[in-house]
């Protein structure tokens, strides 16, 4: 609108602390925004619309309007560094990376991201109602060897998913945490180990209570039903654990 005069300034101008009223408003309300500008150089920008013009394959990404547009280069780099400059706030930042190598502005997106969600600390959904109870009410609508045939899965489907998450949170820990003191790094392993703990706790509880169910109902299917062993982990978890 501003480079190409489709509006006056007085329509413009305003919108700048519209838009910073808008996205306090997102924020105050949980949230998080995050901006990012991929900006190429005049050079890159020339080369990757001749590689739309000669690729058969891309000519639908090219427009008659593109040589005309970038005529006004000048223009449009005033106009964009007023936009960051005037729109990015603490609360809403704007991230200007340099994009003629498309590999470094996906690798800093993606470490942003990832930065960003590991600081959200997500955590599942808590049930409103008793796992053992729901198992009971469950376990009466199966036959006693589709019961026996999940309790011999149990340990290898819930430990793998155990041993994902902790995998996940290690990595994590170890991003959020790599320039932190000794004693920052200690305190979130120790964190780790004790959600570990607390997930293996829930997982034999989880076994006991499928096993006494199948009991009940074929005490001798229940004797020779053998629980699956999970998987040995491999050196690069078992290495992850150890950092």
């Amino acid at each position: 609108m501003r480079v190409d005069n489709l509006v006056p300034r007085d329509v413009w101008e305003p919108r700048f602390e519209e838009i910073n009223e808008w996205e306090k408003r997102l924020v105050d309300d949980g949230t998080i925004v995050l901006k990012f500008a991929m900006m190429v150089s005049h050079d890159e920008q020339a080369t990757r619309l001749m590689e739309r013009i000669d690729r058969p394959d891309k000519r639908w990404k090219y427009s008659s309007s593109d040589i005309p547009a970038r005529l006004k280069w000048d223009g449009y780099q005033e106009a964009y560094a007023d936009v960051f400059r005037r729109t990015s706030t603490d609360h809403a930042p704007w991230y200007v990376l340099p994009a003629d190598r498309k590999w470094y502005p996906r690798l800093a997106v993606t470490e942003i991201l990832t930065r960003t969600l590991i600081e959200m600390d997500l955590r599942w959904p808590k049930p409103d109602w008793r796992p053992e109870e729901e198992r009971r009410r469950l376990a009466a609508t199966m036959t006693p060897e589709v019961l026996a045939a999940s309790l011999a899965e149990t340990r290898v489907v819930v430990q793998e998913a155990i041993d994902a998450s902790v995998d996940v949170n290690l990595e994590a820990a170890q991003l959020i945490d790599a320039h932190a003191d000794k004693t920052t790094r200690k305190t979130a392993a120790e964190v780790i180990a004790a959600k570990r703990s607390e997930l293996e706790a829930d997982l034999a509880a989880t076994l006991a209570d499928k096993r006494a169910l199948l009991e009940e109902v074929a005490p001798a299917l229940a004797a020779e039903t053998v629980e699956v062993a999970p998987a040995k982990k491999s050196k690069k978890s078992a290495k992850k654990a150890k950092k």
